[in-house]
């Protein structure tokens, strides 16, 4: 800060011979000055109130109800001035480092039920079942003393899952029955012996046969 010389006496205009009542009144002055400028430094919101000597350049701040002397020019000033202009946003901030997670928060409470939703598409279909059984019937006479084989057979498309056979000779021996589910499941046979001398018998084999679809 650059200093300035205060002005001496000489060059004020009150040249060498100053009386006792000139030094008290200086004194005086002075005495206010400070008294005043202390007083001014409450931090109130009222104008700073001042009197400014009008060839010395002296200032005084002094309360607003107090007068200046004729030698001096009332002046004052308020301690804020008005607002200024907004300046402009200043340039965004760096992004800041990524925080933490923080806790988990409680169970939150059930939402509503939602409405159904719309059918899906037909699905392929599925392996066909036994949707149903059906027997077929082969009989056949058999001389006294003669072997024989008899067949019943299933329509096409339909498998063999059982048989018998009955008999109106009880000398009628059975050899074997059976059905191959390999190379032809779709019949069903039967093996008889007649061991009858004299009397012929009558047989007859049944196969029950399914169809998938």
């Amino acid at each position: 800060m650059r200093k300035t010389r205060a002005p001496s006496l000489n060059s004020i205009g009150f040249g060498m011979r100053l009386t006792i009542g000139g030094i008290m009144l200086i004194t005086v002055l002075f005495l206010g000055f400070g008294i005043n400028a202390v007083a001014a430094g409450d931090g109130s919101a009222e104008p700073i109130h001042a009197c400014a000597a009008k060839r010395l350049g002296f200032v005084r701040i002094v309360g607003a109800s107090l007068g200046c002397f004729p030698w001096e020019n009332s002046v004052e000033w308020n301690r804020e001035g008005p607002p200024g202009v907004a300046g402009e946003p200043g340039p965004a901030g760096e992004a800041g480092e990524q925080g933490e997670p923080g806790p988990a928060g409680p169970q939150g409470v059930p939402g509503p039920q939602g409405e159904a939703g719309p059918a899906g598409p037909q699905g392929p279909r599925g392996p066909g079942g036994i949707v149903s059984l059906v027997q077929y019937e082969a009989s056949e006479t058999i001389a006294p003393g003669d072997r024989t084989v008899v067949r019943a057979s299933c329509q096409a498309g339909e498998v063999a899952v059982s048989g018998g056979f009955r008999s109106t000779n009880p000398l009628v021996t059975l050899g074997r029955s059976w059905t191959d589910l390999d190379d032809d499941p779709g019949y069903w046979e039967v093996e008889f012996f007649n061991d009858a001398e004299h009397n012929p018998a009558f047989v007859t084999v049944f196969v029950l046969c399914s169809s998938s679809s």
